[in-house]
């Protein structure tokens, strides 16, 4: 989005030109025959242009076009929403949450982790609530006290909590607090 302003009318054309510059050709003079016609940067460039729009009717169209995405066209239009993002968009999220392809299932956790009221935060928030405490020492003196998750349960991974570590150093019981 940054780049499509320096552009102009002849950056656009020559990005055009290039499969791997989609991106910036910019979604201007595209409808929505390109959502259901367009190449994956075409249909890319659409749905920022329409989320900026129109947010509530890009939700609609990739929510109706959801089950046939690819994962990797599934996980870059899922990142378009980051941009507006609003409790609106919280129930299709949710759905995202149940998805087979672990990218998607992550970057949805990741959106709905940026909205304040979401539903994903408030389960994390009550995972969290019985493993921290605050000790109060007998000169005054206050200290966390962390207790580690037993286990990863299919809720937690349904969360976006990773069941195995990415980090070698991190046990595991640390790793799913961590995460």
């Amino acid at each position: 989005s940054l780049i499509l302003p320096v552009l102009g009318r002849r950056g656009r054309w020559l990005a055009a030109q290039n499969p791997e510059w989609e991106y910036a050709a910019g979604g201007e003079g595209l409808d929505e025959t390109t959502w259901e016609t367009g190449s994956r940067g075409q249909r890319l460039a659409f749905l920022e242009a329409l989320r900026e729009r129109d947010p509530a009717r890009a939700r609609e169209l990739l929510a109706a076009s959801w089950p046939e995405e690819g994962r990797e066209e599934a996980t870059d239009f899922l990142a378009v929403f980051a941009q507006g993002l609003s409790a609106e968009d919280e129930p299709f999220l949710e759905a995202a949450l149940d998805d087979r392809r672990k990218e998607v299932r992550r970057a949805a956790a990741d959106l709905l982790a940026r909205l304040p009221q979401s539903q994903l935060r408030s389960r994390m928030i009550e995972r969290l609530r019985p493993l921290l405490a605050l000790k109060r020492g007998l000169l005054g003196a206050t200290r966390l006290e962390v207790t580690l998750p037993e286990a990863c349960d299919a809720a937690m991974a349904r969360d976006g909590v990773e069941p195995k570590p990415s980090i070698p150093s991190l046990g595991q019981k640390a790793w799913w607090l961590a995460e």
